[in-house]
């Protein structure tokens, strides 16, 4: 299964809390945009975190993106371009799950997840607070 389109989520603090629905192997992407005290939130140069974990208390993860910066793949985590200027997507960035992420999860069953960004002056923010990452049954699971 593949989603073609992004799921966009705004507010605050991009949502709060999260309420991420992911379709059991499937791939899915999230347009998140960034604002701290209501003012977007320029993301050149910054390490974006992602953390999924069957409970909040877990030290161990199920699934963990992060772009370039932080040592991941702006494949996984993409800040779009450009953050400033003509046509600026100020606080805009993608995360993006892959069929391998959930396809050995619970459908029916709801994880936690919560996304911190670290912007180029070593601020941490936690822009998306720790909330539910749904997974969802699927019909259709082999593709061969």
């Amino acid at each position: 299964m593949s989603s073609s389109s992004a799921t966009t989520i705004t507010g605050k603090f991009s949502l709060n809390p999260a309420k991420f629905s992911v379709p059991r192997g499937s791939t899915k992407r999230f347009k998140l945009t960034t604002k701290i005290d209501d003012v977007l939130l320029d993301l050149t140069g910054s390490k974006i975190y992602a953390t999924v974990k069957e409970r909040i208390e877990d030290v161990g993860f199920l699934i963990r993106k992060r772009n370039t910066a932080a040592g991941g793949s702006d494949s996984e985590v993409e800040i779009l371009l450009p953050q400033t200027g003509t046509g600026a997507v100020t606080g805009q960035f993608k995360l993006k799950f892959v069929p391998t992420d959930t396809a050995n999860l619970t459908p029916d069953k709801t994880y936690v997840v919560d996304v911190w960004v670290v912007t180029a002056a070593d601020e941490h923010f936690q822009v998306v607070e720790p909330g539910g990452f749904n997974i969802t049954y699927t019909v259709t699971v082999d593709f061969s």
